[in-house]
C-alpha cells in the first residue's frame, strides 16, 4: 500500500494538481491561512531536519571512499576540475543574464507590492537562517571554520559543518586500515537512513505543497506569480543557454553531430522534465551515455553519480540569479568584489543541497544571501513559489550538464574500450 501511495504521490501530475489546488485554496479560502501556515511549517521542520546530517555523512563518506580507492585519484583529480570549471560557468553565464536583463528593475509599483506583501505574510512560515549583516571574503573563509565542531552542527552552521565534513572525509579516506572501511561503511549506512527518512517525508509532499501554496495565496493572492515572470524567464534562459553550451561541447568531444547529441540524449531529458529528478534519470543516463556515445562504462558509473550529487549547475544559476534580483529589487549595489564571493557561495550552496528534496536544497540559499547582507527569507520565499515552475528545465540542465562533464572527464582514448583496472566506489 505504502509503494502504491509513493508511486503516485511523487507523479509529476499529482504534484500539479496539489500545487493548483493550494493555490485556488488560498485565493478563495483565505480566512484559513494561520492553519495553512502551521500545516506547511511544520513540513517543512521535517525536511529541514534531515538536511545536516544527510550533508554531513553523504560528503564524508562519498570522499572517504574515492580517496581510499587508490586507482580512482586520477580521475577524481579530473573529475573536481571538471565540475569546479562547470559550476563556475554557470554562475558566470547567471550574472551576465541577470545583470543584462536587469529584472529587479522591470517591476511594477503592483508587482512590488505583491512580493512586498508575500514576505511580510509568510516570513513566519520559513525561518530566516541568520544575520543580515553583510561579510567580506576574507570573514567568510574564517568562518568556515567552527570553534566547537559540536557547536556548529546544533547551531545548524551548514558551512562550517560542510567545511568540517570534507576534512573528515579526506582524513578517513587516506588510511589504508579495515577500520576506515569499515567506519565509511557505517557512515553510508546512516547516509542511507536519512534518504530513507526523507522518501517517508517525500510520501507527503502533495499535502504539504498544497498547504505550502494555500498558505502563500491567501496571504498574497495571485499577483506573486506575475510579479515574479521576469526572474522566472531569465532563470530559464539561463538554463537554455547552457544547455546549448553543453551540445557543443558533447558533439566536440564526441565527435557527434549537434542535433544527433539531442536525439541520442532525448530519453534521460525526457524524463528529467516529467519527474523533475536527476536520481530517476541516471539509468537511462548511463544506458544512454554507453550504448549511444560508447562510452567507458566504468568511467561513466564514476562520473554520473558524482555528478548528479555535486556538479548541479541549475541549482547555481538559481541561486545566482535569486540573489542578484534580490540586490535590484532593494537597491543593493554589488560591487566588483562582491560577484567573486557571490559565485564561490553559490558553488557551496549548490553542493550543500545536493541529494536533498528541492523544498529543503532551497534554504541553502542562505549561504548565498547572509554574506552579501540580503534577507535570507525573501530568497527563501522566492525560490519556493517559483520552484514548480522551473523545476522541470533545471532539472534537464543538470542531466545534460553530467553528460557534458563525463565527455570531459573520460580521455579520448578510453570512449570505445573499457579499464579493467578502474575500480568505482
Amino acid at each position: 500500500m505504502m509503494k502504491l501511495i509513493k508511486k503516485y504521490a511523487e507523479t509529476p501530475w499529482v504534484i500539479l494538481s496539489s500545487v493548483a489546488l493550494g493555490i485556488l485554496t488560498g485565493i478563495y479560502l483565505p480566512n484559513f491561512g494561520s492553519a495553512y501556515a502551521s500545516i506547511s511549517h511544520f513540513y517543512l521542520t521535517l525536511l529541514e531536519m534531515c538536511v545536516l546530517p544527510v550533508m554531513t555523512t553523504a560528503v564524508i563518506a562519498s570522499l572517504g571512499h574515492l580517496i581510499h580507492n587508490g586507482q580512482t585519484i586520477f580521475y577524481v583529480k579530473r573529475i573536481v576540475i571538471v565540475f569546479i570549471l562547470s559550476l563556475f560557468s554557470a554562475s558566470s553565464v547567471a550574472i551576465f543574464m541577470t545583470t543584462i536583463v536587469d529584472p529587479g528593475h522591470h517591476l511594477s509599483n503592483n508587482a512590488l507590492d505583491a512580493i512586498s506583501k508575500a514576505i511580510l505574510n509568510v516570513q513566519d512560515v520559513i525561518a530566516s537562517a541568520g544575520s543580515d549583516q553583510p561579510l567580506s571574503l576574507w570573514q567568510f573563509f574564517n568562518n568556515l571554520v567552527p570553534v566547537n565542531v559540536f557547536s556548529a552542527l546544533s547551531n545548524g552552521k551548514n558551512i562550517s559543518v560542510l567545511f568540517v565534513s570534507i576534512l573528515v572525509g579526506i582524513a578517513i579516506g587516506i588510511q589504508r586500515t579495515d577500520a576506515a572501511k569499515h567506519t565509511l561503511n557505517v557512515i553510508h549506512s546512516v547516509f542511507l537512513a536519512f534518504i530513507g527518512i526523507i522518501r517517508w517525508i517525500m510520501v507527503a509532499l502533495p499535502i504539504g505543497l498544497f498547504f505550502l501554496f494555500a498558505s502563500y495565496f491567501s496571504q498574497a493572492g495571485s499577483g506573486i506569480l506575475n510579479a515574479l515572470y521576469w526572474l522566472i524567464g531569465v532563470i530559464l534562459c539561463c538554463g537554455l543557454m547552457m544547455m546549448v553550451i553543453f551540445t557543443l561541447i558533447i558533439s566536440y568531444r564526441t565527435q557527434v553531430p549537434l542535433f544527433k547529441v539531442i536525439a541520442m540524449l532525448r530519453q534521460p531529458l525526457m524524463i528529467a522534465f516529467f519527474t523533475s529528478s536527476s536520481l530517476a534519470t541516471m539509468p537511462t543516463t548511463l544506458n544512454a551515455l554507453q550504448q549511444n556515445f560508447k562510452l567507458n562504462e566504468n568511467l561513466t558509473s564514476l562520473v554520473i553519480p558524482l555528478g548528479t550529487s555535486f556538479n548541479q549547475q541549475a541549482s547555481v544559476i538559481r541561486y545566482t540569479c535569486v540573489a542578484i534580483f534580490i540586490a535590484q529589487i532593494y537597491g543593493v549595489h554589488l560591487g566588483f568584489g562582491a560577484y567573486p564571493l557571490l559565485i564561490i557561495t553559490a558553488i557551496l550552496a549548490a553542493m550543500a543541497g545536493s541529494g536533498l528534496p528541492g523544498i529543503a536544497a532551497i534554504t541553502m540559499s542562505a549561504f548565498v544571501l547572509q554574506p552579501l547582507g540580503l534577507p535570507v527569507v525573501v530568497g527563501i520565499i522566492l525560490l519556493t513559489i517559483i520552484e514548480p515552475i522551473i523545476d522541470p528545465i533545471t532539472t534537464m540542465v543538470n542531466v545534460f550538464g553530467n553528460c557534458m562533464a563525463t565527455t570531459l572527464v573520460i580521455k579520448r582514448g578510453d570512449t570505445l574500450k573499457t579499464e579493467k583496472k578502474l575500480v568505482h566506489s
